[in-house]
This record gives structure tokens, sequence and C-alpha cells, in this order.
């Protein structure tokens, strides 16, 4: 059956692939953006403007769903409190405003609590406890989760939270932040060792997941942590980009020793700015986890098998 699905973000990498995804099918999709879409064919309408400062009065009329994948993706604080947080809490209540029935959040995996935690990461991990130690990003996606929680609860609306992994994308390769950084044209410094786990997922994969979460919600759960078994380790992420056509090296470094000089770093510039030591936790932020993939597994090889038929 045919659905008109709403879309923030779907100018965004991975909004561009839950549109494309959604059209497909032969769905109606709304678009969201600050900006005017590069393909404006692939959307019924298009609603341009700031999320931050509200939802504009009667654009959510009419959605079976509202696919949310709009967030800050740099910045400090302020940035990530406005547009992750605040975005966040303006479309669940414009949804519950609107009587949108479905509401799939673009979350993320580290959002999840991996201090103290004891075996895989899974569903029922609970959103990290203080996540200002995880840094802007992190904090603003788990945030925007429990903004979005509290907001549903009690509510008439099914709010399903997709957590993605790294997103990889064989149109624009690049090394995930979690994996390493840059250091001096194609070397880049590696955190910890190729065998260390890591959650990723191809964004292709991903982007049609959410979408079929939105037009079938009752075939997903509430919460999904998104990634491919297939991408769980760091060399098996170098191994896919490298299939793609990236050409980097990387010279693996204990994690300790890259937590060390992190904090070092930021806090140096922190303090000459007169505010005070770093408080993101890197050593906790770059801690290898291993992933449960019981509740992605079937998901992430059905959409893999149509992508290849």
């Amino acid at each position: 059956m045919m659905a008109t699905i709403g879309l923030t973000g779907a100018g965004g990498r991975l909004g561009k692939r839950v549109a494309r995804a959604l059209t497909d099918a032969g769905h109606h999709v709304v678009g969201f953006g600050r900006t005017e879409p590069r393909d404006p064919s692939r959307f019924v309408r298009w609603v341009r403007g700031d999320l931050a400062s509200g939802v504009p009065a009667g654009s959510l009329a009419g959605l079976d769903a509202l696919i949310h994948a709009a967030a800050a993706t740099a910045g400090g604080w302020s940035d990530h409190e406005r547009d992750s947080v605040g975005v966040a809490r303006q479309v669940a209540q414009a949804c519950i405003a609107a009587g949108v029935p479905t509401l799939v959040h673009v979350s993320s995996m580290s959002v999840l609590e991996k201090r103290g935690t004891e075996g895989a990461l899974s569903e029922t991990t609970p959103l990290a406890d203080d996540a200002r130690r995880l840094g802007p990003y992190a904090w603003g996606k788990t945030e925007s989760e429990r903004v979005m929680l509290s907001i549903a609860a009690g509510a008439p609306l099914r709010l399903c939270i997709v957590r993605p992994g790294a997103l990889l994308d064989p149109t624009a390769l690049a090394l995930p932040g979690l994996i390493g950084r840059r250091v001096l044209g194609r070397v880049f410094a590696g955190f910890g060792r190729g065998i260390d786990p890591i959650g990723a997922i191809d964004i292709e994969t991903c982007g049609r997941i959410v979408a079929r979460l939105a037009t079938h919600p009752d075939e997903g759960p509430r919460q999904l942590n998104l990634n491919d078994q297939s991408l769980s380790t760091k060399a098996a992420v170098l191994a896919y980009l490298r299939r793609h056509g990236w050409r980097g090296t990387v010279l693996w470094l204990p994690i300790w020793a890259v937590s060390g000089a992190y904090w070092a770093v930021s806090t140096a510039m922190r303090l000459r700015a007169g505010r005070g030591a770093s408080t993101t936790d890197a050593a906790l932020v770059l801690r290898p986890s291993a992933i449960d993939y019981r509740g992605s597994a079937a998901l992430v090889r059905r959409f893999r098998q149509d992508a290849e038929a």
C-alpha cells in the first residue's frame, strides 16, 4: 500500500538514501530541509526551514509516518542542544499534535553506556548515564532519545528508534572516526587494533531498512541497533573501504596513548580559552565493545540480498 512519509534531514547523506528507497517502493515523500533539494523529483512536497524554530503549521498533515534523520553533526554543546535535542523535541511534539501515528528516530550507537556494561552492546543496553563524557555529538544524540521517549510515553505515537553504527558510503569513502584520523596525506593514525570490534553498516542498506520501518511499523522493533555482522571489526571495515577504492595506510596506536594525547591537547586548548579542562573521556569513547547482532541480522541479510538481486 502506498504511504506518505515525512523525512527530516532529507538532503543529508542518509536522508537521500532513505528518500530513494521510499520512492523506489512507490511511496510519497515530504522532505524537510534548510535548503532546496538537489533532486526535487523524489518529493511530492518540500518544506524548507529551520526546524529548531518550530515545525511549520500544517506541514505534517496527512503523513502516515515521519522519519527524523536531521541532527547536528558538528559544533559544540550549544549547536547540539539546538539542532539535535531541541529539534527532536519540536518534531515529537508536532507529530502528536498532527496525529502522525509513527515516528522513526535515527539515533546512533554512540548513545549506549559502555562503562560497567557486561557483554555485548544490545537493544537492552541502557543509554549513557553521563553522556557529556562522550562529547557533544554523542551527548546530543543521547538527550534527543531521552526527549523523544519522554514525549512519546503515553501518547498515541508509535516511536521506533534506530541506532546505526558507522555509516560506510562507497560513493564518499572516508575512514570512520572511531577507527582513526588522517595524519598526513594517505597515512592515518589508527585507534587500537584491527581485530577490535566495531559497529558499522553500508549506508544504502541502512537507508532501505529505515524506510521499511516507517512504511511497515508493525514489522520492526521499538529499538534497533543497526549493524552488519560482516563488518564487525575495524579490519573488516578497512577491507570494505579498500574494495571500493580507498587507498589509505593505517598505523595502529594503543588507545591509551591516543586518549592521553587527546586529553592533553584538548585541555591545553580549553585552558588557553579560559574554559577549564576537557570533560570528554576519549578512552571511553574509543573503547571497543562487542556487538549483539541478533536484532538486526535478519533485516540486514534481507535487504543486502534485495540490493544484490
